[in-house]
């Protein structure tokens, strides 16, 4: 039988903690592929209003460059999410009072997504097999 204890390194304080996908606002734009992560940030900052409908001093917001557009060579595919602050920092208090520190912030599918991966991985899967993940709240 497997133990969790044996998946887990009980000696970090570092964890991850995901956000329901329903509390995250998620869009895909295009932008200017030579911007520079910095510069894509500052251009976020100041566009996000046209993606968010929060008012922007209540959400946090994050991107991810995807990959070059079909439709044009010299943009990028852009992943924004953004979620409000409260959501998230609830999320951080609750692994602050356990001892740990976020170290990663993530949208609840992509983290399923991610930990598949790494089951597949970790423990040789076969990924066309039959795998079930519960997600069981309590």
């Amino acid at each position: 039988m497997l133990k969790l204890a044996s998946l887990v390194d009980a000696s970090t304080d570092k964890a991850a903690v995901a956000v329901s996908g329903s509390a995250v606002i998620t869009k895909s734009i295009a932008m200017n592929a030579a911007l520079t992560d910095s510069e894509m940030e500052t251009q976020i900052a100041l566009e996000a209003d046209q993606y968010i409908p929060n008012p922007l001093d209540e959400v946090l917001i994050d991107f991810e460059r995807q990959g070059l557009s079909e439709k044009d060579s010299e943009m990028v595919e852009v992943f924004l999410a953004a979620c409000k602050k409260e959501n998230v920092d609830a999320r951080v208090a609750a692994l602050e009072i356990g001892g740990y520190e976020a170290k990663v912030v993530d949208i609840e599918a992509y983290a399923m997504e991610r930990a598949f991966g790494l089951m597949c991985e970790q423990m040789d899967l076969d990924k066309e097999g039959l795998t079930a993940i519960i997600n069981e709240l309590l």
